[in-house]
């Protein structure tokens, strides 16, 4: 492809059209060496739906018959007769990122792996919102990042230490396309087939305890049932993601790890809250939240958020990682799950 042009869709996306002027219009940062430079890709660029609708407009060819062709297997390319002249000028620079990591080396199997992992980026200064243009990322993903130090002193001050090490890594350029959670997975710093899960963190609850935890890719990997184990000693469930077909497994750091193969779990806040009494108002200041996406207004709250659902997600996080780090199992994909070859590979 000479160039590739990404058809947004808010609906099949989960986030409004607004999240990708915000997010994606400034500068781009890529991993060196990565497929895309080495490809013959001279550009890239997102289009709006409606835009979209204007563009095979001015080809005459019916925009939901393009997408419905587009979809099914067997599809090729079906030539619009336009032309295009695109120009633009960039300016390529270096730059080095860190993801920070630490590790509490395990008492009897040190050199296995548990991975906690939480994104510390977020997307800095964009002069294009007026005012304040600082993008703090309070809730995405502060919250997991605080979430990654308080679980690490936890382990710190158990008097039973874990039998396996426990790595703590924050990731750098997860809003830039999961780049420091790739390049770990890449270049590991210790080897795959001895890393026994990853544990991932992005965007904690702030809104009140709830009776439930979502675990994004429910089903995937057997990590569903020690997490399932877990919730089921405080009186909580599992449930999946309603809202699967939004993509948001494969936008947070574990993905990258998936994708080589290591099991991955990413839980996430509940929905259904313990004080009924007041879930209208959580509803509202959940909307007001969610509202703040890749915006500015990603700030700390206090009047909105509180900490007590945070709390207890964050012992779900502990004990799931700590139960992992006393089995001497090593829990696996389930069967069917694309993952699954490539772990079996590494581990035979």
């Amino acid at each position: 492809a000479a160039g590739v042009i990404i058809i947004h869709e808010t609906d099949a996306a989960s986030y409004p059209w607004s999240v990708v002027q915000n997010s994606w219009a400034l500068s781009r940062f890529y991993l060196a060496n990565n497929i895309v430079t080495k490809s013959g890709l001279q550009f890239q660029s997102w289009i709006s739906n409606e835009g979209a609708h204007k563009l095979l407009g001015l080809s005459e060819l019916p925009y939901d018959k393009a997408i419905s062709d587009a979809s099914k297997r067997g599809f090729t390319a079906i030539p619009l007769k336009l032309k295009i002249d695109i120009s633009f000028a960039n300016e390529v620079k270096k730059i080095n990122s860190k993801n920070i990591v630490a590790m509490i080396p395990g008492s009897e199997h040190p050199e296995e792996f548990i991975i906690y992992t939480a994104h510390w980026d977020h997307f800095g200064i964009n002069l294009n919102f007026k005012g304040d243009s600082i993008l703090n990322g309070a809730l995405d993903n502060a919250t997991g990042t605080a979430g990654l130090i308080a679980i690490a002193k936890a382990f710190a001050n158990q008097k039973v230490k874990p039998k396996r090490s426990i790595l703590f890594m924050a990731t750098t350029c997860e809003e830039q396309g999961l780049l420091g959670s790739q390049f770990y997975a890449e270049n590991p710093l210790y080897p795959l087939n001895k890393t026994i899960a990853v544990i991932n963190m992005d965007v904690l609850n702030v809104f009140g305890k709830t009776k439930d935890m979502i675990i994004s890719g429910y089903g995937f990997s057997e990590l569903d049932n020690y997490a399932i184990e877990v919730l089921t000693k405080h009186n909580r469930i599992a449930k999946a993601d309603r809202n699967s077909t939004g993509g948001g497994y494969y936008r947070s750091d574990h993905f990258s790890f998936s994708k080589v193969g290591v099991p991955t779990i990413s839980l996430t806040s509940g929905n259904n809250f313990i004080d009924a009494s007041k879930i209208d108002i959580i509803n509202a200041n959940r909307k007001k939240v969610f509202g703040t996406y890749h915006k500015p207004s990603d700030n700390y709250d206090p009047t909105i958020w509180v900490f007590d659902g945070m709390v207890d997600d964050l012992n779900v996080y502990f004990e799931l990682g700590y139960m992992l780090s006393q089995t001497d199992k090593y829990p696996n994909w389930n069967h069917g799950i694309v993952y699954k070859s490539k772990r079996d590979e590494m581990m035979n």
